[in-house]
């Protein structure tokens, strides 16, 4: 237990984290400055909102650890994630709160306070993480929209949007009858680390769509080592309002503060 809740910490934050290859050869697109209404891409229009609600269960999949959790969600679009995780009995053990330049944690059974800006966990992660990407990942919008160059792809089934810059290769594949992304693969050039993020499981909320099931593979190459960590989170409950539902974060002055 003295490792679970440093293991949910980045299970909250990667985890706030399908299709087939074509018959025939691809139709190609190159996009000088990306422009997903431009370029014909058929993507499911964003869900608009101010505030979510969720409530969702967490399973996280590491080399030592097999993990299980309860969490409420609330967002704040474009601004504010704030995560409440309980292992089991509603008894939370770590309150994380995410903003647009930093991730703050409370970790109650260690009795610790965590603070990190984006570069410091984006080389925890071992890839290039933000807000945006977090909140991307957990609404499954496409994580780096602006990217540029790209390359559209239509295949059989949907679409292939590729992107690339000096230091990552994406591909995002996009379900060619609703529009919704199923699946993204980040490589990090250079190290081979791999980050894929998975998105089922699609219903309605509000006036679009929303992945119930957004499942994170993260692959990473250090030290001669492979680590390979999965994490998968089922929303049972979504809701959007324009009712603020709380942010309370208060770090308990008596706690260990680590910063980074």
């Amino acid at each position: 237990m003295v490792n679970c809740t440093s293991k949910l910490l980045w299970s909250c934050l990667i985890g706030i984290v399908l299709l087939t290859g074509c018959k025939k050869r691809p139709t190609v697109t190159d996009v000088s400055a990306l422009d997903t209404t431009s370029i014909g891409l058929p993507l499911a229009p964003a869900l608009e909102f101010t505030y979510l609600t969720s409530r969702a269960k967490i399973a996280y999949h590491g080399e030592d650890q097999n993990l299980n959790a309860s969490a409420t969600i609330h967002l704040r679009k474009d601004s504010t994630i704030w995560v409440s995780i309980s292992p089991g009995l509603g008894i939370e053990v770590l309150r994380c709160l995410i903003t647009r330049d930093s991730v703050l944690a409370i970790d109650r059974y260690n009795r610790k306070n965590y603070r990190y800006d984006y570069p410091a966990l984006s080389r925890k992660l071992h890839f290039d993480i933000n807000y945006t990407v977090l909140q991307a990942a957990l609404l499954g919008n496409l994580p780096y929209p602006t990217l540029t160059p790209a390359k559209l792809k239509q295949q059989e089934n949907g679409y292939v949007l590729e992107q690339k810059t000096s230091q990552l290769m994406l591909e995002n594949f996009i379900e060619g009858t609703t529009g919704a992304l199923t699946r993204v693969v980040a490589e990090e050039m250079g190290t081979r680390n791999l980050l894929e993020l998975k998105y089922e499981e699609y219903g309605n909320v509000g006036q679009s769509i929303f992945p119930f099931v957004n499942t994170v593979l993260l692959t990473s190459f250090t030290n001669a080592e492979t680590k390979k960590t999965e994490v998968a989170v089922r929303h049972q409950k979504v809701d959007v309002t324009e009712t603020n539902p709380g942010f309370t974060f208060e770090m308990p002055s008596h706690y260990q503060l680590e910063v980074e």
